[in-house]
């Protein structure tokens, strides 16, 4: 294929980029070629497809037309050309910073996301939309200001498809892109089919491309049913199923899903029939006769098991669907085998009552709601007049009404004349049934409390309560309606006991709440919601001392504030989200961030939080909140202050080391003359024939020595204000320790002789060698020994060494003045000595010791202290042992003798 002429224009915009890739793509969509950087940037293989987002805008494009893509392939933008007639298209990928010079790239990029043939926007990742093209408003027909700024999909998408789109939306930062298909209604209420491609951006945003598929698909499924039909099939008393002409079950309506129960029907969707769990196999041969020879079938006997396992017995009518000439799939009536309207399974009402009370029970801790929606929830699946939840006191001489409900007026609070005789005849755990089939008495007690039937059960004891859930009802209220049967208050009886479980948890997180009242930590509870947002169970009242606002604001139903878009600070709530994805997890996290307070203020708090299985089934996460401001502004006046600690001692140890540097010149003057001075008074008496007096030998002498140890001093204190600013050089080679230790202690022959005292040396025969710096090893050796023997009146200093597997040891040991115990863990610091200034016997600034950890430490090595005052002491300095390559000749291999 050849570049055209258009190609060639693209190719000469895109001149001054310093790299880019290229691809040429034919008719059928199939890769030609690739460039090298093409190659090196995308997953393209020559004669493979291009990728399907690319390959749907650039069947978009007109002929001899030249656009710039919304889409980014390999970190690259994309630019293409389509060449004439059926000649393909060219791709261009370039680097995003290749055209930022460019004053109008923005304006002429969003004009071309308006031109595109697909919607294009950025939402959030709870699928907040930020910005859309022209296209939304086109294809929706929603304006954008009904698209913007709100979770707009969530809106739209129909009810079947919504959860996987919002989970899709929800995980694409996790997965760094998404794909998912569903259908949508539009601002007129046509349905429409479409495919969403979601890619994550750095910004934490979503980038969404949506293409139209209806077009593309062959009419007949559901979504070009128009609101009114739509309205008109799922009110219609007949059940009513769309099957396409896979065999896939497309569409139920409402009555479908009354007959075999909403677990069921919503398990059946999108399934193939001979897949759909509990689906009648004499339907699916049914159906298949139809979609393949358009065979109608009438009064087709059938049974669907439920989710509970009920049988119910049906019979359906197949018909076939053609659309356009084409059999398009076919239809499902369902009728009730008896003729009823509906069936009347007791199972699945109290099932669905079971999972109503669970969501209040997690919607909202409160021990009066909960007491109200469930006397309702019972009330309405058992078909009872009224329903009451009753405590009794043993001490009190009736029982009182907790809660009541009545199907003709709601909720109420008061007493009823009469409990106390009915209830205290019963036993725990008993039932209590009065109806108008049972014998007489039970009919004489209905009489005398004014009721047609009741059921009472004795609930499981609450905080010292006997507790009661009586369902009565009452005289003249439907009297035609079928009494309550055995079978019917076995599925009660279980209702009783999903109620005793929830009540006995709230009840136990109200104690619970009264407990922490007093903590000074908020506490909270919290579910996460479908959108994956917190829904706050609980908040202790202590939340409004650190956000502003009030513990209620979080946990109302309606209206609720949401935790991380309004409490939050902006700059954190991406961390914070990713807290919470770890909580959802199943996993504790911990976390410190900002809040914004309700008065604009910015304060630090430490979040704990830990998720837990509840008794329902549902995953709850339950923690604490620490206002941490106080704290964190501490820790900054404590960094404050120990950069200004830091930056004093540098300047401290800078100004040491100038300072010294300055005083050595003058001092080596003043010791260089002093010794000349001695040398020349010398030579002036032999030359004279006589002495001078003995004051000027002995001040001459004085100048000397103090020049000297003030040069040492000035020299060690340069040495140390070196090695704490970094600027000293440590060499690592091979030394012979040894004989660094005979030259230092050679240096101390002539004052041990004036002293009195014995060096011994006690050499390894091995003769290691450590891996150092020699010149540095032997200023190390010169500062012990001078040491040791300055503290050592008589006896001996020991200098022994040991050469171990990968260390080298060498011990000094003293028969000196020792070191106390309380002054040992100081004995490296610099300028200090233990004898107090005031009282000290030896001279020295205590720079030796401090100056030879330093040393010591920049070659790898550890020096430490072992002593008893008046006993001596043992210094022992551990080296790395140098490794010595093995010079032996090689062995040579035997000549082979044939």
């Amino acid at each position: 294929m050849q570049v055209s002429a258009l190609s060639a224009d693209a190719l000469q915009e895109l001149a001054d980029l310093k790299e880019f890739a290229f691809a040429e793509v034919d008719a059928k969509g199939l890769i030609q070629t690739l460039n090298p950087f093409a190659r090196l940037c995308w997953d393209w293989k020559e004669g493979h497809p291009t990728p399907d987002d690319v390959d749907w805008i650039l069947r978009e494009m007109p002929p001899d037309s030249s656009e710039t893509l919304p889409l980014k392939k390999g970190g690259l933008y994309l630019h293409a050309v389509r060449l004439p007639e059926e000649a393909g298209w060219v791709v261009i990928g370039y680097e995003p910073e290749a055209l930022e010079d460019e004053p109008e790239n923005e304006a002429s990029f969003n004009a071309l996301l308006d031109q595109m043939p697909a919607i294009v926007m950025r939402m959030q990742t709870d699928g907040t939309v930020l910005a859309v093209n022209k296209e939304g408003s086109r294809v929706t027909g929603f304006p954008d200001a009904d698209i913007v700024g709100i979770r707009f999909w969530s809106r739209v998408v129909l009810p079947e498809h919504l959860s996987q789109v919002e989970e899709t939306i929800r995980t694409v930062a996790a997965n760094q892109a998404g794909l998912v298909t569903f259908q949508y209604r539009t601002a007129s209420g046509v349905v429409r089919r479409a495919e969403m491609h979601l890619y994550f951006s750095e910004a934490y945003e979503v980038e969404a491309v949506v293409f139209d598929l209806t077009r593309f698909e062959s009419s007949g499924q559901d979504q070009n049913l128009n609101d009114t039909i739509r309205r008109a099939v799922d009110q219609s008393p007949v059940g009513m199923i769309w099957v396409d002409g896979t065999g896939a079950i497309r569409y139920l309506n409402n009555r479908v899903q009354e007959l075999v129960g909403i677990t069921t029907a919503e398990s059946w969707k999108q399934r193939l029939v001979e897949e759909a769990p509990g689906f009648d196999p004499d339907a699916s041969r049914a159906i298949r006769r139809c979609l393949a020879d358009g065979d109608a079938a009438r009064a087709v006997e059938v049974r669907f098991e439920t989710a509970s396992g009920v049988i119910q017995n049906a019979r359906v009518a197949v018909s076939p669907v053609y659309l356009e000439g084409s059999r398009a799939g076919c239809t499902l009536m369902v009728h009730a085998a008896d003729g009823r309207d509906g069936w009347d399974d007791p199972r699945t009402r109290y099932e669905a009552a079971a999972l109503t009370m669970r969501e209040i029970a997690t919607a909202s801790p409160d021990t009066n709601v909960f007491l109200d929606s469930a006397a309702r929830i019972i009330g309405e699946a058992a078909g009872a007049d009224r329903v009451r939840i009753l405590f009794s006191d043993p001490a009190a001489t009736s029982p009182f009404t907790r809660a009541m409900w009545t199907a003709s007026s709601g909720f109420a609070r008061q007493n009823i004349d009469g409990d106390r005789e009915v209830l205290v005849t019963m036993g725990p755990g008993e039932e209590l049934y009065v109806g108008p089939d049972e014998d007489a008495d039970a009919a004489a007690l209905a009489s005398v409390i004014d009721i047609h039937e009741a059921i009472w059960l004795r609930l499981g004891k609450e905080g010292g309560f006997d507790a009661f859930l009586a369902l009565e009802r009452l005289p003249g209220e439907n009297e035609a309606r079928k009494a309550w049967t055995a079978r019917e208050r076995s599925f009660l009886k279980k209702l009783q006991e999903v109620f005793e479980t929830l009540w006995s948890w709230i009840e136990v997180g109200s104690r619970y709440r009264m407990v922490v009242a007093a903590v000074e930590n908020a506490l909270f509870g919290f579910a996460f919601g479908e959108d994956g947002d917190r829904r706050y169970l609980f908040v202790t009242d202590q939340v409004e001392a650190i956000t502003g606002h009030p513990a209620a604001s979080f946990t109302n139903l309606h209206g609720a504030l949401d935790w991380v878009e309004s409490v939050v600070h902006p700059d954190d709530r991406a961390m914070v989200r990713a807290h919470d994805r770890t909580l959802e997890q199943g996993h504790e996290s911990r976390i410190t961030y900002r809040i914004r307070t309700a008065d604009a203020s910015v304060r630090w708090i430490q979040e704990q939080a830990a998720p837990n299985p509840d008794p329902t089934g549902f995953s709850t996460v339950s923690g604490t909140l620490t206002d941490i401001t106080d704290r964190k502004q501490a820790e900054d006046v404590l960094l404050d202050a120990k950069q200004q600690a830091e930056l004093a001692v540098k300047r401290k140890t800078g100004f040491i080391a100038t300072l010294s540097h300055e005083i050595r010149t003058p001092l080596g003057a003043v010791h260089g003359y002093a010794q000349l001075l001695e040398k020349e008074i010398g030579e002036a008496e032999t030359k004279a024939g006589t002495r001078l007096p003995d004051e000027i030998h002995e001040f001459v002498r004085a100048i000397g020595d103090r020049s000297g140890r003030l040069s040492e001093l000035v020299k060690d204190l340069f040495e140390v204000s070196n090695l704490e600013m970094g600027d000293v050089q440590i060499r690592k080679v091979p030394v012979a320790i040894h004989g660094v230790i005979r030259k230092s202690a050679q240096k101390t022959a002539k004052t041990l002789r004036e002293k009195g005292v014995r060096m011994r040396l006690q050499l390894d025969s091995r003769d290691p060698k450590v891996a150092g710096d020699p010149h540095r090893l032997e200023q190390v050796l010169d500062n012990l020994l001078s040491n040791a023997i300055k503290f050592t009146e008589e006896g001996s200093i020991t200098v022994a060494t040991r050469h171990l597997r990968n260390t080298v040891e060498i011990d000094i040991t003293d028969t000196g003045i020792g070191i106390a115990d309380e002054f040992k863990g100081r004995v490296f610091d610099a300028f200090t000595q233990e004898d107090d200034w005031k009282n000290r016997r030896f001279e020295g600034t205590g720079l030796g010791l401090a100056l030879v950890k330093k040393l010591i430490d920049l070659m790898d090595g550890t020096i430490e202290v072992e002593s008893r005052k008046g006993q001596g002491s043992t210094f022992r300095i551990v080296l790395p042992a140098a490794r010595v390559p093995d010079t032996a000749a090689p062995r040579l291999p035997r000549p082979h003798r044939g």
